[in-house]
């Protein structure tokens, strides 16, 4: 039969590691951070930014005769 106080030990032990993975905080690359926390933002500008672009080449082409 298991001993009665491996389950109170099995649970403390999760507490404390569920309290230690709040605690301590997860390292991400800052350019994973600004990406996800801006990326409609970054793709919205690029689109702009492409369109302009096209639209600056086609109006400044030359027209025939």
């Amino acid at each position: 039969m298991p001993d009665p106080n491996h389950l109170a030990r099995a649970l403390e032990e999760g507490g404390r590691r569920s309290r230690e993975a709040v605690t301590r905080p997860v390292q991400e690359p800052l350019r994973l951070v600004v990406w996800r926390r801006h990326k409609w933002k970054i793709v919205g500008l690029v689109v702009l930014l492409v369109t302009e672009l096209v639209l600056f080449i086609v109006g400044s082409t030359p027209r025939g005769p």
